[in-house]
This record gives C-alpha cells, structure tokens and sequence, in this order.
C-alpha cells in the first residue's frame, strides 16, 4: 500500500486502460478492463 501512496504523490504518474470485453443486461452490466501502470 505504500509504494501506491507514493506513487500516486508523484506528479508524472500515468496508467492506459483498455476495455477487453463488455456485456450489458437488464438488470446489471460488466466491463473486463486490462490497465498498465
């Protein structure tokens, strides 16, 4: 939990996301997402 703390301290940090697969239904929906940071 420290390393995220500091990590999220520094002004330069980024992430990319990328949605893999979707699927919405009547009552709920999901996305699977890959993120690289």
């Amino acid at each position: 939990m420290e390393y995220h703390q500091e990590w999220f301290k520094d002004s330069s940090w980024t992430f990319e996301t990328k949605i893999l697969n979707t699927e919405v239904g009547d009552q709920f929906g999901m996305a699977i997402t890959k993120v690289v940071y």
